[in-house]
């Protein structure tokens, strides 16, 4: 027997005593398998199509018992869930050409924007006026922002369509760190922020890895702790943990900034999200830094984590493996003295 319904969903013209073979997509093995495990508690669904109208279904399975526990009756119900991959499907598309434009817009800006940070560059060296300097150093940095939230999602659409790939080199540990606090030291003595890496002299001198990925992941980081951070310190504290070849390198950033209320930890690494705007509205950010350090954390099969306090700073950890291809130190690292020279450019006649 079945109602006009059923007909139309197993897209027969009657009922006419047919078997669950001929109403989906199984041979006689999967079914009595199927139902085998059903009675056992081994299995209680199973997605599949239907044979004739071609639609995507769950079969979900009850067994009666009797009061000796025997199965007398097995019952199926049958969850249409055709609409809901329809659904799904206009969902990726939409967030394949939402991908497919960011990555197409990123590359039309970034252009044009290169041609900008060019003829500046041009401008800073052959100007002499200080007034001309001043407005050019102005253009380089704002240009330099934004072409650094245009990078940023430019990596997030490669990352959600699957194109971003990790590319693995040999790299010099403390080469890398070097880079790091060079880039953040003058932001933070603007500020009247302490700024220390503390390394651990015993961890192996060169490694292999993404090294590009992981220094962004950690200038991410050290810049958000920078940002949020009105008084007091920022300290990077680098260690880890060999496993025979591996290294499962650990990085942690901690500040004595304004620190995460416990109820927005969890939208932290939310895409375009932005905590506490009321606090935090005067400071510049587009909320992609850690929803992008999650990503590359991720991708390279690491972890992220964060404590913080609210008032009191925060402490965000990174780990991810590592393979050792040395097994010298790095031994201890003087930050300063590798401080990038500031080069004055100068009209050359």
């Amino acid at each position: 027997m079945a109602n006009d319904s059923s007909l139309a969903f197993f897209a027969l013209p009657k009922a006419t005593g047919q078997e669950v073979t001929e109403l989906f997509e199984m041979d006689r093995e999967e079914a009595d398998s199927f139902f085998e495990k059903a009675v056992s508690g081994e299995l209680d669904e199973w997605k599949i199509h239907t044979r004739q109208s071609e639609k995507s279904c769950i079969l979900r399975v009850t067994v009666a018992r009797d009061k000796k526990g025997r199965p007398y009756c097995i019952i199926l119900f049958v969850y249409d869930l055709t609409k809901e991959e329809e659904i799904q499907e206009e969902l990726r598309a939409a967030n394949q050409a939402k991908s497919d434009f960011l990555s197409n817009m990123s590359h039309e800006i970034r252009t044009p924007l290169n041609a900008i940070i060019g003829m500046n560059e041009m401008v800073l060296r052959e100007a002499e006026d200080k007034q001309i300097l001043e407005y050019a150093v102005s253009v380089q940095n704002s240009s330099s922002a934004l072409l650094s939230i245009i990078n940023d999602i430019l990596d997030i659409s490669k990352i959600e369509s699957g194109k971003i790939e990790i590319v693995e080199v040999e790299y010099e540990l403390a080469s890398l760190l070097h880079d790091c606090y060079n880039m953040i030291v003058e932001k933070a003595e603007k500020k009247g922020l302490v700024f220390q890496i503390h390394c651990d002299e015993q961890l192996p001198s060169i490694l292999y890895g993404d090294m590009i990925r992981i220094r962004q992941i950690m200038i991410n980081l050290l810049t958000n702790a920078v940002k949020y951070t009105e008084k007091g310190r920022v300290d990077f504290f680098v260690s880890g943990e060999s496993t025979e070849q591996m290294l499962l390198l650990k990085f942690s950033v901690k500040d004595t900034g304004m620190g995460i209320a416990p109820e927005e930890i969890d939208r932290l690494f939310n895409k375009f999200e932005r905590l506490d705007m009321k606090k935090n509205r005067t400071i510049e950010g587009t909320g992609l830094g850690l929803h992008l350090t999650k990503m590359l954390t991720d991708l390279m099969g690491g972890t992220v984590a964060v404590e913080s306090e609210y008032g009191n700073g925060s402490e965000f950890t990174v780990v991810i493996p590592q393979e050792c291809r040395s097994s010298s130190p790095v031994g201890k690292l003087d930050m300063k003295s590798y401080i990038a020279g500031q080069t004055e450019y100068k009209h050359q006649s």
